[in-house]
């Protein structure tokens, strides 16, 4: 499938894991959305990055907090752009540490908020305002696809993140709902990464032992993540689906 001509919504698209999406997304010829909520230089980074090389980016500043409201601009800053969007990518979430024994409500309300209700409030809006009409069988050019990027801490117990992976097990949850319920106009699949490389500053013996863990004793990188987004956007067949993509790592 060819994804030129495409466009996308990246949310958390600044950094990391999302900047790396948005650059292969852009290096495919699709125009990309990079949503963002407080790394705004980063997020101006990555916009001259893509439109120095001779794509198509904007940068959209919402609080995913907002609920509701920051898919509605986030969206409206799109279709201003660009026009229709094909596909949204829910990648921003965060990510803090907490057991049972100091769970606070605002914690997990933020956690609830930003890694499992807003992709929700997302994709709501893309399904309502891109693709109303039923797909004609001979001609898919305008069935699009939702990824969300999950965590391998969704796919198993881990009561030292108890907000982050209660809200990312229920996203995970929801990736097969909505693909059921969105089908055939829209495709939903997510991707679960493994550990990725750790940012700067961390001791190399505390990375050392994170390879350990891993089967292929290696870290990912966010260009493997990136990878995986483009080979679900171009498989036409594949729908709530959780590609695990951790170097063996269950």
């Amino acid at each position: 499938m060819d994804i030129s001509g495409k466009v996308a919504i990246v949310t958390g698209g600044a950094i990391r894991i999302g900047r790396a999406i948005c650059e292969s997304l852009a290096s495919e010829g699709v125009a990309v959305v990079v949503h963002y909520g407080t790394s705004a230089d980063s997020a101006a980074k990555t916009v001259a990055k893509i439109n120095d090389a001779g794509g198509q980016a904007i940068a959209v500043k919402a609080d995913l907090l907002d609920g509701k409201t920051s898919a509605d601009k986030v969206f409206s800053a799109a279709s201003n752009a660009f026009g229709a969007v094909d596909f949204l990518i829910n990648n921003a979430s965060i990510f803090e540490s907490d057991r049972l024994a100091d769970l606070d409500e605002e914690t997990l309300e933020r956690h609830l908020a930003i890694n499992f209700k807003a992709p929700l409030w997302m994709s709501q809006r893309f399904a309502s305002e891109s693709f109303a009409a039923e797909p004609d069988d001979t001609n898919q050019t305008h069935v699009g696809h939702i990824i969300i990027i999950l965590d391998w801490r969704a796919l198993r117990p881990e009561p030292s993140f108890l907000s982050y992976s209660l809200a990312k097990s229920a996203l995970a949850s929801a990736t097969e709902t909505l693909a059921v319920d969105l089908a055939p106009n829209i495709r939903v699949n997510a991707i679960a990464p493994g550990a990725i490389v750790a940012p700067a500053g961390d001791e190399e013996s505390h990375k050392q032992r994170i390879r350990e863990t891993i089967p292929l004793k290696m870290s990912g990188t966010p260009g493997d993540i990136a990878n995986a987004v483009l080979f679900l956007l171009k498989s036409d067949f594949i729908t709530g689906e959780i590609l695990r993509v951790s170097g063996g790592e269950r």
